[in-house]
Formats: C-alpha cells, structure tokens, sequence
C-alpha cells in the first residue's frame, strides 16, 4: 500500500501508542505477561496505559539516545513505528537495575501491571541479551517495531526495518533484536538469525543477530 516514512516528534507519542503500539502488542507474550486482557479493565485503566506508555515513548524522544520513525497512511495517519538504538557497548557501562526505578521517573506505574512477572520477564531477556552481545563493541539493537493489525502482511514493517538496516550497513554494525512470535520471519528476512530463545508461560521470545556488513566503499 502507499504510505510515507515520517520521524517522531514528542507530539506524536500518544497517538502512536493508542493507534499502533498497544493494539499490535496485545496478542504478544510481553503483553500478556504484563496485563490483564485489554477487554477486561476499565476505561480508566486503559488510559492509564496507555499515559504510561506514552510518557515513556516521550521520555526516550526527549533523551535522544534511541532513533525512532513512523510509516503513515496518505492522509497522515500513523500505521507503524520502529525504534532502535546505536550503541558503543565499549564505552557503555550497562545497567542492570530495577526496572521499576527506571521506568517510573516522575510518572505511576499502572496499577494493573503484573509486577512479579514485569520484573522476571526484564530480568531473562536482559540476561539473554548480554549473553548474545558480550564481546561485542558496536550494535545496533531494536528497540520497538509494531504495525497496527490491520495493516499488518502489507509491507509496512518492511519499508520500516529496510531503512534501518540501510543505516546499519552504512555504518558496518551488527544488529540485535529480541523478537515476539510475529515479528521472527520479518526479520529472518532482513538477515537476521535466531541464536538463541526465551520461553514464557504466555509465549517465547527468540533472540536474533544480524551480522555486521562490509561498509560501502566510494568511489
């Protein structure tokens, strides 16, 4: 379908999470770990999910350490979004803290989440993630990618994941993605190989290593 590749503003982050992110992730298993069904809580839980997820998009646009662009219908209405980050793990000291911590800043942690299991689940995918990057220097490590259901299987994630990975060969830097169930044949496209997986009770996690690609020389 016809659809344009945007950046994200601070602006755009609530519109991107109620449109894209929340309705794509709600069959995923970090999801379900998570939270409850979405249809089972009230309207004001939802909101305040939907405000917390939000405040964080919005947290990570102000900071400026993670890239994120938008893929928009012609009208200008966002169908998906990916970010991803460009790390010099040599000069990176990594934190492995609460996530809690993290995560709340000046904002409520929704009194919905599943705490113990939010907790767990960060802990096993962090753990898997060092294992994969360790003696790494440089990589690039994705971040978010989601595509609202409705749209999904019509090359949007492509158009997305295309664009960074021509950013990635430009530089030569490996990069590293823990994907959900949906997401692991888009990226064995792009190059993307499965080293190694994460099993939950909702669902398991594959982790995914694209290898660093020789830099184009000019001439």
């Amino acid at each position: 379908m016809e659809a344009t590749i945007a950046t994200v503003q601070i602006p755009d982050a609530e519109r991107i999470v109620r449109r894209i992110d929340l309705p794509a992730m709600q069959h995923g298993p970090l999801y379900r770990l998570m939270f409850p069904p979405w249809a089972d809580m009230t309207e004001a839980q939802q909101t305040e999910i939907v405000q917390w997820y939000a405040e964080g998009l919005r947290d990570a646009l102000r900071r400026q350490t993670d890239k994120f662009l938008q893929i928009c219908a012609t009208d200008g209405t966002p169908l998906g979004f990916c970010g991803w980050a460009m790390e010099n793990r040599r000069h990176t000291v990594t934190k492995s803290g609460n996530p809690v911590q993290h995560a709340q800043g000046r904002r409520l942690v929704p009194e919905t989440l599943e705490l113990s299991a939010w907790l767990s689940i960060s802990r096993d995918l962090r753990k898997e993630r060092e294992r994969v990057l360790i003696g790494l220097g440089e990589v690039c490590r994705l971040t978010f990618m989601s595509v609202h259901p409705d749209h999904q299987r019509q090359g949007l994630g492509s158009k997305m994941l295309e664009r960074v990975c021509e950013e990635i060969d430009r530089l030569g830097w490996p990069a590293f993605v823990m994907a959900s169930p949906a997401g692991v044949r888009l990226y064995a496209k792009f190059g993307f190989d499965i080293v190694g997986r994460v099993e939950t009770s909702e669902g398991e996690f594959t982790s995914m290593l694209r290898q660093s690609r020789p830099r184009c020389k000019r001439l």
